[in-house]
């Protein structure tokens, strides 16, 4: 994937206002640019607003659909309601946002 190479929406597509968190809907046809993509999501520049596209609806970028089952597969369930804060952190060190610090 080329990052910061225009791609135009080839249908309409569900996305997430960053950071307000408002839901909007980009139609088919719009110019985005993917600044990030990690874990199936993209971060996308529209209009000179960030914005993020679930896994769900990569199809509409021009990707292929991240399978949510194998994903939620990959998840383990402890049961017993304990927080393994080794384990928080180690998640936590997959993720890179410059307004977090670890």
């Amino acid at each position: 994937m080329d990052e910061n190479k225009p791609i135009t929406l080839n249908r309409d597509c569900d996305a997430v206002l960053i950071p307000v968190g408002t839901p909007l809907t980009l139609s088919k046809g719009t110019t985005v640019l993917i600044t990030q993509a990690l874990g199936g999501s993209y971060t996308i520049n529209v209009n000179g607003n960030l914005a993020r596209i679930d896994a769900k609806n990569a199809d509409a970028l021009g990707f292929d659909v991240t399978n949510e089952a194998n994903i939620d597969a990959k998840k383990e369930i402890t049961g017993d309601g304990e927080v393994d804060e080794q384990a928080v952190w180690g998640q936590l060190r997959t993720c890179f946002d410059p307004e977090i610090p670890i």
